[in-house]
């Protein structure tokens, strides 16, 4: 039973790990700052709080042109592009869109060192998802294979009910 349990956890802990990522955090240009610090009053007590994030800690955005040029996912970046194609050397490759930025409210956050601290930058705050599993990871595609779970765990039941019907003979 404890391999059981040992084997149940190891399968949970790798499909989450190639499990897409999401969160929120503060776009200002091509960055999304993602290390949240909390409310504070930016300019004073008579304006409105604001969301603040450090201003190290950021994923940049891909916009599908410079390094990769149109060739479709990036991963470790935040992808924003329109449908698009390239030629490989022998046929046109069609490239979907991607939007990974899911929602914005305009205003609403501030990038800096601590919170309460002067403002660096002023940005939108968004919502995003990035590194898709299709496309980032080898990830194994446990509803092609469910079956194969199940006849592995009821073979390792069977085996461990009949061992302890032997040892209880």
């Amino acid at each position: 039973m404890k391999y059981l349990k040992l084997t149940f956890l190891l399968l949970l802990t790798v499909t989450s790990c190639f499990a897409d990522t999401s969160g929120s955090g503060c776009r200002i240009d091509d960055k999304v700052y993602t290390e949240y610090l909390g409310m504070g009053y930016p300019y004073g007590t008579s304006q409105p709080q604001k969301r603040y994030y450090k201003n190290t800690a950021y994923v940049p955005i891909y916009y599908g042109y410079g390094y990769n040029q149109h060739q479709g996912y990036k991963c470790g970046f935040i992808n924003i592009y329109p449908a698009s194609s390239y030629w490989n050397g022998s046929e046109n490759v069609p490239i979907p869109a991607e939007n990974e930025i899911n929602s914005t409210s305009f205003g609403g956050c501030v990038i800096s060192t601590t919170l309460g601290g002067s403002p660096i930058r002023e940005g939108d705050y968004v919502t995003f998802t990035y590194n898709r599993t299709g496309a980032c990871a080898s990830s194994l595609p446990l509803d092609d294979y469910i079956w194969l779970l199940f006849v592995l765990v009821g073979a390792g039941g069977i085996y461990y009910i009949r061992k302890s019907f032997r040892f209880s003979s």
